[in-house]
């Protein structure tokens, strides 16, 4: 069609602007915000979800209160004490602006999220019981971080996490 991007660009923002002005005040029970990088990592947008009808529902730049503030601001009066919950990573940011915005609100964190802090936890714990261990002569845990780290239900059928599992308990119990 030999557009140049400017014209493809104001086309789409054109587009966006229609669909903007006939978007029905519908009521949203539970929102996602969620933010990107773009850029090499030095520019962030913040986006608001519409996980019923999985829509995004607005993006702005940025990702601190205010940003996020914004985002819920397009939401209106009557659809944002409609929100029971609000899927987000734990960036304070989020959270700050749905306590404040939406006091009704569930807040649930994103699984991932809470996955990475769980095996930082458990691989802190190994590290610390394999020192513990080590200073009385016993390798037990040595060269089994990887095993900690994976998903439990893989490594039950595993007979070496199973002799693994069974020595440690030993162990703690003497």
């Amino acid at each position: 069609m030999r557009l140049d991007w400017s014209t493809v660009n104001s086309i789409m923002k054109a587009a966006v602007k229609r669909g903007m002005k006939r978007r029905e005040a519908v009521p949203v029970a539970y929102l996602g915000m969620d933010e990107k990088s773009f850029r090499r990592g030095h520019v962030h947008a913040s986006i608001l979800n519409d996980l019923d009808d999985n829509r995004v529902w607005d993006l702005v730049e940025g990702r601190k209160t205010e940003n996020a503030s914004g985002l819920l601001d397009t939401l209106s009066e009557g659809q944002r004490s409609g929100v029971q919950a609000v899927t987000m990573d734990m960036w304070p940011a989020f959270e700050a602006a749905v306590r404040e915005k939406l006091p009704q609100a569930d807040i649930v964190y994103n699984k991932l999220h809470i996955s990475g802090y769980l095996n930082k936890a458990v691989d802190d714990v190994r590290k610390e019981e394999h020192r513990d261990l080590m200073a009385k002569g016993k390798d037990t845990l040595k060269g089994t971080k990887y095993q900690w780290l994976r998903n439990f239900p893989d490594l039950r059928s595993e007979p070496a996490f199973r002799e693994l599992y069974s020595a440690t308990m030993k162990t703690s119990r003497a």
